[in-house]
């Protein structure tokens, strides 16, 4: 291999053309292998649906509407800016006025002289300074109390006379009733420290996935996962302390790397799946009642409602709401996990089961259902079209077909009424 390596964005783009040569495949391959992310990355190059996708999106971005909205964003960030600095000054201004009204009264007050009286002076025959008590740590409220309950704080006249000035009235403040101290860890904004850096705010990742694709993916653990048609999954930035959570609607074949005994879940509308190490299999779309999970390896731990059990590799679960978890020892594998390697894999499966799984796949709408006893055998890629596979599929009942028609995948019956979305048996 040559010594001489090109950018990884270079070799990425030789990769779609076709036109690597076999030492800058085996330095992708290396590159790809430093972390999950970066496998993750090649195998989306790999997926034209995938890229032309994208590409599709960049072509609808709108650079007319994006400028604009940046000015938008710009102008208002600048009339922010400007309002910051005019509360500032005002604020100084404010303060400097105060400071230079006050000035001549505090030096005067300071001197013993005064002016005229400005506020009323306070009459000491008033009050009963021996009813009055104030919490303060200054000294005892009376010679020889050595009470710690109360203490008397000594408060000074505001009078202004040129005169003596009369005694300060002793207020009172009751240390049962006084408010308490706040405890600091609440006062900051931003948590006990105040410390702006250590405040990191958790994001949550959604990541859905379109119709004619698998859409492979990292977690931040180093855990992944491949998601299937039609799907969705959400996570965290980071894991934090013992949650590593994600939450899944639809079908994922998930790998989960075992981190000391911190478990691994993954939470779907019906149940709560645990690992501590392995690979599995979820599939759980809402117009499906049951959830289906098989252990591809390692074990796990499942929650549904009150019940509970434990799912070794090569088992396979069938979670109902509201009833006990089914579990079933023998479950082909590579029946399971065949759309990850963009394949069909139906074998003598139901006729209701597999139109779904192809209207999902294809992004039609499902008409029609079929006697559960026809069953559908079916092996293939993916990347057909639908046209083209409902010909080669095969189907036990041959007066029951499936039909494309505009946006519809329909259940049809030969010489049979179809009414309301149902063949007549």
């Amino acid at each position: 291999m040559s010594e001489t390596h090109e950018p990884i964005t270079a070799l990425l783009v030789k990769y779609m053309n076709e036109e690597a040569t076999p030492e800058e495949i085996a330095q992708l391959e290396a590159w790809a292998s430093l972390s999950v992310e970066n496998k993750a990355w090649l195998e989306r190059f790999k997926d034209k649906d995938w890229i032309l996708a994208r590409a599709k999106q960049l072509e609808e971005i709108d650079l007319e509407a994006c400028t604009n909205d940046f000015y938008q964003r710009l102008h208002k960030h600048r009339l922010a800016k400007t309002t910051r600095k005019t509360k500032r000054k005002r604020i100084a201004a404010a303060a400097f006025i105060i400071a230079v009204s006050f000035t001549p009264w505090l030096v005067d007050d300071f001197r013993g002289g005064s002016p005229a009286p400005l506020v009323a002076e306070t009459t000491p025959a008033t009050f009963k300074p021996e009813n009055d008590v104030v919490t303060s740590p200054a000294r005892p409220a009376e010679p020889g109390n050595t009470s710690h309950d109360s203490y008397v704080a000594e408060v000074p006249s505001l009078s202004r006379n040129n005169g003596p000035r009369a005694a300060a009235r002793p207020f009172s403040v009751d240390r049962d009733t006084a408010p308490e101290q706040p405890d600091l860890q609440f006062v900051s904004r931003r948590g006990a420290f105040g410390d702006n850096n250590t405040a990191r705010y958790k994001k949550d990742h959604k990541i859905s996935n379109k119709v004619k694709t698998i859409l492979p993916g990292p977690l931040p653990d180093g855990s992944s996962f491949i998601l299937n048609a039609a799907s969705e999954v959400l996570y965290p930035d980071r894991f934090e302390g013992s949650n590593r959570e994600i939450t899944l609607n639809g079908e994922a074949y998930i790998t989960a790397v075992p981190i000391d005994s911190t478990p691994f879940r993954a939470k779907t509308s019906t149940a709560r799946i645990t690992s501590y190490g392995g690979a599995f299999n979820i599939r759980t779309y809402d117009n499906e009642k049951t959830t289906i999970v098989t252990a591809v390896s390692g074990k796990l731990v499942l929650n549904a409602g009150p019940y509970q059990t434990t799912l070794l590799a090569g088992e396979t679960a069938m979670i109902e709401k509201g009833k006990p978890i089914e579990i079933y020892k023998k479950k082909d594998e590579d029946k399971v996990i065949a759309y990850t390697k963009r394949l069909f894999n139906f074998r003598n499966d139901d006729l209701n089961c597999v139109a779904a799984e192809l209207a999902r796949w294809y992004g039609l709408t499902l008409v029609g259902t079929a006697n559960t006893n026809t069953k559908v055998s079916f092996q293939g890629s993916r990347t057909m079209n639908i046209e083209e596979l409902i010909n080669k599929i095969m189907i036990s009942d041959k007066n029951i077909r499936l039909k494309v028609k505009g946006n519809q995948l329909i259940i049809e019956a030969a010489n049979q009424p179809y009414v309301n979305n149902k063949i007549l048996h």
